[in-house]
């Protein structure tokens, strides 16, 4: 198992920042766990160009092919397409870093995922809006760097981006107007586990958050005052020889909720994500969830589950944009204050 930790800022205005960024997320990938297939076609970090904007919406400018490294790819395969681009809202305006993640258990060697016929939907993991139509033309500045976190054991990938106590950056344009990118943006890839924990192979668990308003079900910047990003999590399950994939949000009651607070003593209780198969029910270890106020962000705790130690760092504490919006949670928007836990071992 290792873990992966690195400060950049996602600029998005010139090739080198892209670039840069982009190779960042890439090299995080590598360092825990997973290895990249020799599928043509991939990005070449050192030549890639930005696509657009010369319309709207998404321009992806290349992509990468990545997969599992352990005991069961042999028999149980998984393939994870990765994509960078831009998110744009009008031609010559909004340059939004995208970034896109799905999965299969083959390719055709040529980037493109195969078995099943439908592969698991195509997830925004950063990027998720097209930014703010009242803005004009967004320059894609952004003011500050921001942190990757991710983790991996060659069966699994968890990662954090913009996961911060201090406040987003924002990004500029030449009208003046600020907004903030879809930070914080996270993501999940992990075998199914037993009850006990255990790697079972019955399927994948596939995570991402979106934002969206309170009550509503459109998807939003998330720099927008009043809106919080979801969890959007999928369950992709072996079917046959192919997976397929049931979009879910997290089903769990989020600790605290009713009382301020999770805390019983000297004990601190954590909310794993249950998943239900046909063949068993267990659960992921990437993310736990926990009360917003219980640990302070960046606390690294070790905790029990499923009858064995884990280690855990506290994503709780996410800053908003501006001070009347510190206290932005990024959870359900239902459920006042949940946090996340991820994976740090």
């Amino acid at each position: 198992m290792t873990t992966n930790s690195q400060t950049f800022t996602f600029d998005t205005d010139t090739d080198a920042h892209f670039r840069a960024w982009g190779l960042g997320i890439s090299t995080a990938f590598a360092a825990c766990g997973l290895v990249q297939t020799t599928d043509t076609g991939q990005i070449n970090w050192s030549t890639v160009t930005r696509t657009g904007p010369t319309s709207s919406g998404q321009q992806i400018s290349g992509y990468e092919i990545w997969r599992f490294n352990d005991s069961l790819q042999a028999t149980k395969p998984v393939f994870i397409k990765v994509e960078y681009g831009l998110n744009v809202f009008s031609a010559g305006s909004a340059r939004i870093p995208c970034v896109i993640t799905s999965t299969a258990t083959a390719t055709n060697g040529a980037g493109t995922l195969t078995i099943p016929a439908t592969t698991s939907p195509r997830q925004y993991w950063l990027g998720s809006t097209q930014g703010d139509p009242g803005t004009g033309n967004q320059a894609g500045v952004i003011s500050a760097s921001s942190p990757l976190l991710m983790q991996g054991d060659g069966s699994s990938v968890v990662a954090a981006i913009g996961a911060q106590a201090v406040f987003q950056p924002t990004y500029a344009n030449p009208s003046g107007w600020s907004f903030g990118p879809n930070f914080p943006a996270f993501l999940l890839i992990e075998r199914t586990r037993d009850t006990a924990g255990v790697i079972n192979g019955d399927g994948l668990i596939v995570g991402t958050v979106h934002y969206e308003p309170p009550g509503g079900s459109g998807i939003y910047n998330a720099a927008t005052q009043g809106h919080s990003p979801v969890p959007a999590w999928q369950m992709v399950s072996y079917t046959g020889s192919g997976l397929g994939a049931v979009s879910s949000r997290w089903p769990i009651a989020w600790p605290g909720n009713a009382f301020s607070t999770a805390v019983s003593g000297s004990d601190l209780y954590a909310y794993p994500m249950p998943v239900a198969t046909p063949k068993a029910e267990g659960q992921a270890l990437g993310f736990l969830g926990i009360y917003k106020s219980d640990l302070a962000i960046d606390t690294i705790i070790s905790l029990t589950v499923s009858g064995s130690a884990h280690t855990y760092r506290s994503l709780a504490g996410i800053a908003g944009i501006a001070t009347n919006n510190n206290e932005r949670s990024y959870v359900d928007s239902n459920v006042a204050n949940g946090a996340l836990l991820m994976r740090w071992e």
